[in-house]
Order: structure tokens, then C-alpha cells, then sequence
């Protein structure tokens, strides 16, 4: 996933299923300003409908996804 950051963030995320679990977990650090990639394995999570939340000190950003292999 390629983002370009305005400001220097300190960047987690978190996979929710369904029923509200978190079933991955990942802490980015802190990023630069700037273009950024962030390589996201999802080879241990099943088929199905999540939710990606990111989070960084200035709040969180929730977006839905599937899993499809």
C-alpha cells in the first residue's frame, strides 16, 4: 500500500473481523513525510469481510476490505 504523507505520523494497524476480533496487528513507527510504502502479509488471515483500521496520534481511518485468494 503506497502513501504520501503531508506530515510525520507514527502509524499502526489493526484487522477486524466480523465479530470484532482483531486478527492482525502491525506498528509502523513513525513515517516521514513524504511517498511511503507499507508492505502488509495477510497470509495468515481466512477469506472473508474485514475492516483495516489505521491509527496515528492524530485519530484513526477505518475502511473495509476483502480477503479473496
Amino acid at each position: 500500500m503506497n502513501l504520501n504523507l503531508e506530515i510525520a505520523i507514527n502509524l499502526s494497524m489493526e484487522v477486524i473481523n466480523l465479530l470484532g476480533e482483531v486478527v492482525f496487528d502491525k506498528s509502523y513507527g513513525n513515517l516521514s513525510t513524504g511517498n511511503q510504502t507499507l508492505n502488509i502479509d495477510l497470509g495468515s488471515v481466512a477469506n472473508g469481510i474485514y475492516q483495516m483500521r489505521f491509527l496515528t496520534e492524530l485519530g484513526q481511518v477505518v475502511s473495509r476490505m476483502e480477503v479473496i485468494r
